[in-house]
Order: structure tokens, then C-alpha cells, then sequence
């Protein structure tokens, strides 16, 4: 009975390789093959690539791995398009690039395009060794004269599907470097001109991201908007071309639904050229020049985002002639993390931008809540809030809920009768509704019972901090009275707890 099962058996099986053989195929494992395309070579067992007219395309699902050919350390002739695929899985392409040097005036060193425009497809790009891709396309002085995409990102992504960047030793990891630089219209890592860009995830690795003329350090290209920008750790510094933001849209964009969950971010909004026609820089975080931004959440991370004229995380400053936009910072939410955040000219440290041009520049801020963290705000000038509104703008629905609060602004001169408030409105705007909940605070008064000339929410007072480790630092604090009968409060009635304990 054994013999005639193992008999079977062996039968069996010899049939089933029989039937799956196909030319040798699936006997034996597919082992990964190295093959030169131009200027690069391409490792790969799973995946599918081509080559012509000087560019190399990954058109199939699978596993790569990009370096250059031997004997060829860069290339200005040769580039790459990454194609999206349909799959049922989210990530079904993954790249590893293993010091990749490209430089391109004819069209994004790297550009990720979509062959079916479905949502759900995605690419991993791993970083390994020292990359570095920069579009050298020029455009005079803002000389855009049409929506043709004649501006290019270093590393550009077209497609609607999800992009994640990582080292190749894993998320979190700060190895392996990408260096992405724009060409004029184009953002860093992003959209090209005209172009918006859509989920990007950065998990790890060290990148830098320049703008070009008009485009974001990450984010949008010139007259583009983003959404769903992700950063979960990583080094990553992000300097806007002139227009731009650091992180988020371009010159005349808007920029919505920015995470940051952890990472070390350096994000700037510079002027890149002082003679040229827009000397304006976009926000650290938000908004381009002339730009609109909603929903930053900051949830961890050592982020310092600083711009020369707008927000330093907020809205992008309003041009004198602009008469639709407005550089306003709203939805802003800060629940950890370190955070410090320099605005420019006009413009709040968070919140609005404003110059007072524009017939609608009013550079609101408003919808900020900080629920934790380390945050230190700085406004570009006296007359605009450290948090909230611009010079001209408004500050409303601005919460305090807890974390260690640093506010400042640029001294008045002797001449002027008044500021903006820390909190709130800009000197020439409006201030709203504040609620100051809980948090630790540097500027205060017990017989005021005020933090930053904001008195807390009844029945909340101010107090002096307890805490041995940060009472120096942050001498305020603010908590409920507990009963009328013992004479601890400022005023001479009730006993009361920091921060409702």
C-alpha cells in the first residue's frame, strides 16, 4: 500500500512539472539581470524597461535597480521616465537609484507619469549612495507666456498614484542622498510648470529640494497646487526658487493637506535673484508668493521653517498688483514636535502674509490650534502677530491647548503707537476669538492674569510654572481654581492647579 502511494506520488509530481514548465520558466527561480541602457544600467529579475531617444523607461511593474553604466559617473544627454502601472497593489514598482547623476534642459532628469491615471498605483524610489538630478531649463525673468509644460522638477512627478522616497536601509534611515534641483517653473521634487502634484511620502533618507524660478523646494510647480505631502522622517532641506514655497505650492499656487510626522526639516522660502521682475519668496511651510494654504498638521519632527517674506508656515505673500489671492494661512494644526517658525517682511511667524498691495491681500490667519510641542514664532515685523494675522489680516479661532510656547516679534520703533498683538490680528487687522486652554509660556502676568496680553479662558487663570526643568524658560503656565477657601490665587480667593491637574 506505501509502494503504491508513493508511486502515485511521484507521478503526481512529475506531472505538475511537466505542466508548469514552460521553456524552463517557473522550475527554476528568475535570477536578476544587469543590462546597459545609454548612460545607465539597469538590475532587475521581474521588471520591464526600454530605451530610445535617450531615455530610459521603467514600463513594468517590478524591482529595479538604476545606477549608471560603467565607466559613466554623469550624464546630460539621458533621462528617465517611471511609468504608473494598474495593480491591485498599491506599490507595485520599486526603484532602488545607486549614485545617479543626470542633468536635463529637455524634460525632468526623473518624471513619473501615469499610463492609466488610476489613483491606486504607486512607486517606491530607494535611495543608495549620492544622487543628484537637476533640470537646467531657463525661462527669462517670469517670461511664462503660455500653459505648455516648458518648465521642469528635478525629480517630477505627473502621476495621481502615490510616490514614497526612503533610503534603501529602510524608512527612518537618513542614508542615501538625493540632491533635486528645478529648472525654472519647476519645484524641486514635485510638479514641472503649470503642474500640480499630489502624494508624496518621505520616509527617509537625506534630501535636498531647490526650486526653480516659480516652484516649491517640494510641492507645485509655477501656477501649480498641491495636496497630500508627507514627511515621516529623513533629513530634508527644502528651499523654494523665487515665488515658491519651501514645502508647498509654487508662485500664484495653493497648498492643502501637508503631514509631517517626524524627520529633521529645514524648509525655506527664498528670493533667489534680487533684479528679477517677482523679488518675493513663498512661505517656509504653505503657501506660495500670491498663494492660499490649508490643513498643515505637524505632529513630531525638528522642523525650523523660515521665509524672507511670507509666513514661516502659513500663507504665501500677496503682490502688490494681485487682486485674487489673498496669503492666507488657515488650518494650521501643531499637536508636537519642535517647531520654529520665522516669517518675513509683513507676514506672521504662523499664519498669514500680507504687504498691503493687493485689494485682497488682507493675509488672514485663522483655524491654528497647538495642542503640543515646542513652538517658537517669530513675525517678520512689529505690525504682524507671531501667530495669526499678516499686517493687514485678521487672527480668529486661534487655540492654545497645551505645549511650550515662545513668541516674539521685531521691536516698534520710537515713533509708532502701537503693535500687532502676539496672538491674533495684525496691527491693521482684526483680532478674534483666542483661547488660551493650557500651555507653558514665556511672556505673562499673574495680576494681569494674561499670556501674551490674551487673558486665559475662564475658569482658567495664569500661574507661575512649577516645573523645575522648564520653569526658567517658561515661567507661565495657566490653571483652574479648585476652591474659594484658601487664599492662593493672584486675587486672594482660591486654591488653584497648572493646567487643570
Amino acid at each position: 500500500m506505501i509502494k503504491t502511494l508513493k508511486r502515485l506520488l511521484s507521478a503526481f509530481l512529475a506531472f505538475v512539472m511537466t505542466a508548469v514548465s514552460v521553456s524552463g520558466l517557473l522550475v527554476t527561480p528568475t535570477l536578476a539581470a544587469t543590462t546597459t541602457y545609454g548612460d545607465f544600467k539597469v538590475t532587475t529579475s521581474d521588471g520591464t524597461c526600454s530605451y530610445a531617444d535617450n531615455v530610459l523607461t521603467i514600463s513594468g511593474e517590478g524591482t529595479y535597480t538604476i545606477e549608471m553604466a560603467d565607466g559613466v559617473t554623469s550624464t546630460s544627454t539621458d533621462r528617465i521616465i517611471i511609468e504608473e502601472n494598474v495593480s491591485l497593489s498599491k506599490y507595485d514598482t520599486v526603484i532602488t537609484l545607486k549614485d545617479v547623476n543626470i542633468s536635463s534642459d529637455s524634460g525632468a532628469p526623473i518624471n513619473i507619469v501615469d499610463t492609466a491615471n488610476y489613483w491606486y498605483s504607486g512607486v517606491i524610489l530607494k535611495l543608495s549612495g549620492t544622487n543628484v538630478l537637476t533640470a537646467t531649463n531657463t525661462i527669462n525673468s517670469y517670461g511664462f507666456s503660455s500653459t505648455s509644460n516648458s518648465g521642469y522638477a528635478g525629480l517630477q512627478k505627473d502621476a495621481n498614484g502615490a510616490l514614497q522616497i526612503t533610503s534603501v536601509d529602510g524608512d527612518g534611515s537618513t542614508t542615501g542622498s538625493l540632491t533635486a534641483s528645478g529648472g525654472d517653473g519647476g519645484a524641486g521634487i514635485g510638479g514641472g510648470f503649470y503642474g500640480s502634484c499630489n502624494d508624496i511620502i518621505i520616509n527617509g533618507g537625506t534630501i535636498s529640494a531647490t526650486g526653480g524660478q516659480g516652484g516649491a523646494g517640494i510641492g507645485s510647480g509655477y501656477k501649480g497646487d498641491c495636496s497630500n505631502i508627507t514627511i515621516n522622517g529623513g533629513i530634508i532641506i527644502a528651499d523654494s526658487g523665487e515665488g515658491g514655497a519651501g514645502i508647498g505650492s509654487g508662485y500664484y499656487g495653493y497648498a492643502n493637506d501637508i503631514e509631517i510626522n517626524g524627520g529633521t526639516i529645514t524648509a525655506n522660502g527664498i528670493v533667489a535673484d534680487s533684479s528679477s521682475t517677482y523679488n518675493v519668496s513663498g512661505a517656509g511651510i504653505g503657501g506660495g508668493s500670491s498663494g492660499v494654504v490649508d490643513n498643515i498638521e505637524i505632529n513630531d519632527g525638528i522642523i525650523i521653517a523660515e521665509s524672507e517674506d511670507s509666513a514661516g508656515i502659513g500663507g504665501g505673500w500677496a503682490t502688490s498688483s494681485d487682486t485674487l489671492h489673498s496669503g492666507y494661512g488657515m488650518g494650521i494644526v501643531i499637536n508636537g514636535g519642535t517647531i520654529t517658525a520665522i516669517g518675513g517682511s509683513t507676514s506672521a511667524g504662523i499664519g498669514g502674509s500680507s504687504n498691503g498691495g493687493g485689494l485682497y491681500s488682507s493675509g488672514e490667519g485663522s483655524n491654528i490650534t497647538i495642542n503640543g510641542g515646542t513652538v517658537t514664532a517669530k513675525s517678520g515685523i512689529y505690525t504682524a502677530a507671531s501667530i495669526g494675522g499678516g499686517s493687514k489680516g485678521d487672527g480668529k479661532n486661534i487655540t492654545i491647548n497645551g505645549g511650550y510656547i515662545n513668541l516674539s516679534m521685531p521691536s516698534a520703533p520710537a515713533s509708532s503707537t502701537s503693535s500687532a498683538d502676539y496672538i491674533g490680528g495684525g496691527k491693521n487687522g482684526t483680532t478674534g476669538t483666542v483661547n488660551i486652554l493650557g500651555g507653558y509660556f514665556t511672556i505673562g502676568s499673574l495680576s494681569k492674569n494674561t499670556v501674551y496680553n490674551v487673558t486665559p479662558n475662564f475658569p482658567l487663570i495664569t500661574v507661575s510654572n512649577v516645573e523645575t526643568s522648564t520653569k526658567s524658560t517658561y515661567p507661565y503656565t495657566v490653571g483652574y481654581i479648585q476652591s474659594l477657601e484658601i487664599s492662593d490665587s493672584p486675587w486672594g480667593f482660591g486654591k488653584f492647579f497648572p493646567n487643570g491637574f
